[in-house]
């Protein structure tokens, strides 16, 4: 997920991207439900993961010997993934667990 902690005077803070904050905070009623949020920008950097390695969805499922249905619902948002199921991803993609999604710089 592309976020970072920062630690000011031993309080945390999560930041993100600025499109996704402006996203977080355009919705029409002004409140957004940060599980449905935080899952939708997962499910992105997911995909990207994979498209940045060049893969398709089946290659993918190959690699993590799982399903290709079951990566096309990790990518839209419908299957909850944990933090194992990226790392998995990272790996069968060749991208350190480290990887941070690259900004869109058109999208801040």
């Amino acid at each position: 997920m592309r976020t970072i902690k920062i630690i000011v005077d031993g309080e945390e803070f999560v930041g993100v991207p600025v499109a996704d904050f402006r996203r977080l905070t355009a919705a029409s009623s002004g409140v957004v439900d940060a599980k449905t949020f935080f899952r939708d920008l997962l499910a992105r950097n997911v995909k990207l993961a994979r498209t940045t390695a060049g893969l398709t969805q089946r290659a993918l499922a190959d690699r993590m010997g799982v399903s290709q249905p079951m990566i096309a619902q990790a990518e839209s948002g419908k299957a909850t993934v944990s933090s194992d199921y990226v790392v998995r991803v990272l790996v069968a993609c060749g991208l350190p667990q480290d990887w941070v999604a690259p900004v869109d710089p058109e999208s801040e």
